[in-house]
């Protein structure tokens, strides 16, 4: 019966906006202090950095499609910041950031295609950041999301380039 779903249809389990954007602020915060931190290398640096971006991309990417058109925080923000002043950007200028965040983990020399170590069970790849790159341009190319615009052929060519890269890396 509908009276045994509890919380967890609507109550504090599925408080997904602020769950999301806590988690968009902790990458945001690394992002801004990685680069003091004391890694042990650069090569762990930036494969950490290329994590970060790929996190953030995935907590922006399920606010989409939670709630459509949400604010664009490159920054982490200060919890005591206005936030009566942020305005919702479009599903296509969302994807388009994620997109970025995206592309900075497929360039990084030190982001693997998979994961081979049980270890490293819980980390990111690169097919995860193309797949998440190619599924946000598909849902802003969407006629729910795409607000009159035809992204179609953009997000074609996303979806293509993912696929090969994919392919070409034994998926």
């Amino acid at each position: 019966p509908i009276s045994d779903w509890g919380p967890r249809f609507g109550g504090a389990e599925c408080d997904y906006w602020n769950k999301y954007f806590q988690q968009i602020r902790y990458c945001s915060l690394f992002l801004e202090n990685i680069d003091k931190a004391a890694v042990a290398s650069e090569a762990q640096r930036d494969r950490m950095r290329a994590e970060a971006h790929v996190l953030r991309a995935y907590f922006y990417s399920e606010l989409v499609k939670w709630y459509g058109q949400v604010p664009i925080l490159e920054n982490s923000v200060a919890f005591d910041a206005d936030f009566s002043t942020l305005r919702r950007a479009s599903v296509y200028d969302v994807a388009k950031f994620i997109e970025n965040d995206c592309d900075f983990a497929i360039y990084s020399d030190n982001l693997p295609w998979r994961i081979t170590s049980p270890s490293e069970a819980t980390r990111v790849t690169k097919a995860l950041a193309w797949t998440i790159k190619a599924k946000m341009m598909l849902f802003a190319a969407s006629p729910l999301f795409n607000e009159g615009a035809d992204h179609w052929e953009e997000a074609y060519e996303v979806n293509r380039q993912a696929v090969q890269a994919l392919k070409d890396n034994g998926y």
